[in-house]
């Protein structure tokens, strides 16, 4: 008796589907897509290709998700190559009274992302996002190196490069230096110490190439409070000429004076002057 049964043809074996967001059109449905690849009893699985308004994927599938090694071209030039799943809290999470957004297929985990613009991000993402260690260059020579949170830099040993050859390490709050860190650029400048928010605030050595050199504390990016400025470079000693043997030894009877004063001077500042006591700010 199966007056009451209804029987359902579902694809199984290499096929395609294909769908056109025009009511107009005999395969129209609500979005545009196509798909060419393996279905198991109704279930896209496998190696296949596909494709929509926005993005054209070829890689793995498993029971209708896009989950395994795979790559993804966007239409702006984004390339993203690695693996592909879901991160479900509990299984079964798809019903009548819920949609998971990331039933398809999101990248997670290792991948390597090739911009449209020529920057490139290799390293770890979460449900489409970069999250995770990983490591950004940018087609201007920029560098970000560290563990991202939704594509910004936050956390400890996190690196950045900027444009212009400014380097920061340290720890980051959300994209910006905070704690302690050090800098350096290409002038030869560099400072270690602690930051609030990219600006110098607290302890911290400040060195002026060929200028000074500074150890204090710092208030919102300006020298503040007690410290100790080193500045005016020494000149550099000039090469001394061959010595005849008497001039070596008249010099050896006063050998043990001049040894003391050597090593006085061997401990005296690269710089000629050196300011103890308070600052306001850097004017």
């Amino acid at each position: 008796n199966v007056a009451g049964a209804r029987f359902l043809r579902i694809p199984h074996g290499v096929g395609s589907v294909k769908a056109l967001d025009r009511a107009s059109a005999t395969i129209a449905d609500e979005n545009f897509g196509v798909y060419y690849g393996r279905f198991e009893l109704g279930k896209k699985a496998g190696v296949a290709f596909e494709m929509d308004d926005v993005s054209v994927y070829s890689g793995r599938f498993l029971y209708d998700h896009r989950k395994g090694k795979g790559r993804l071209d966007y239409g702006d030039g984004t390339t993203i190559v690695g693996d592909f799943g879901i991160n479900l809290q509990m299984q079964n999470k798809v019903s009548l009274m819920f949609d998971n957004p990331y039933v398809g297929g999101e990248p997670n985990g290792e991948m390597e992302v090739l911009f449209g613009d020529g920057a490139v991000y290799k390293g770890q993402m979460k449900d489409g996002r970069v999250t995770g260690k990983g490591e950004y260059r940018s087609a201007f020579g920029e560098i970000l190196m560290g563990t991202f949170v939704n594509g910004i830099l936050h956390g400890k040993d996190s690196y950045r490069k900027n444009a212009v050859g400014e380097q920061f390490r340290g720890e980051f709050d959300m994209g910006e230096i905070h704690g302690y860190g050090l800098y350096e650029n290409e002038r030869g400048d560099s400072y270690a110490g602690y930051w609030d928010h990219s600006l110098r605030h607290g302890r911290g050595m400040a060195k002026y190439h060929k200028l000074g050199r500074y150890r204090g504390y710092f208030v919102n990016g300006t020298r503040n409070g007690k410290g100790e400025l080193e500045y005016g470079l020494r000149p550099k000693k000039k090469k001394k000429m061959k010595k005849t043997e008497e001039e070596t030894e008249k010099e050896k009877e006063g050998a043990g004076a001049a040894s003391e004063k050597g090593k006085r001077e061997a401990l005296d500042s690269e710089f000629m002057r050196i300011y103890q006591g308070y600052f306001m700010s850097d004017e």
